[in-house]
């Protein structure tokens, strides 16, 4: 009886060695899986910040102040731009009341 017992643990016990090794293999198998994975979205999330970096200067470049008034002196005459200075702004009091022009009222 005792003999039986002890078979059916080591059958049982051998089992759970197999049984465990196979959950084993598959936790590392999705491991080296996530892993990758998390490689790969690293790597695609540097991609996207050297990306934002270069479009950031690109940005900082178009609306410096000597880009933007060289563009002025460019088209000035085609758009009829002009260069800030104070006296290109209007008073208050050459300003006509909200919707007068709408109205032809001036």
């Amino acid at each position: 009886m005792i003999g039986s017992f002890l078979r059916v643990v080591t059958v049982l016990a051998a089992f759970a060695v197999v049984l465990s090794a196979t959950m084993l293999y598959r936790v590392k198998t999705e491991t080296r899986e996530m892993k990758a994975e998390i490689r790969a979205l690293e790597r695609e999330g540097d991609t996207i910040r050297n990306r934002i970096d270069a479009l950031e200067t690109e940005w900082a470049y178009l609306n410096s102040p000597g880009y933007l008034s060289d563009l002025v002196r460019i088209h000035a005459d085609t758009l009829r731009l002009e260069e800030r200075v104070p006296d290109n702004f209007a008073r208050l009091s050459e300003v006509p009341p909200r919707g007068a022009l709408a109205l032809g009222v001036e």
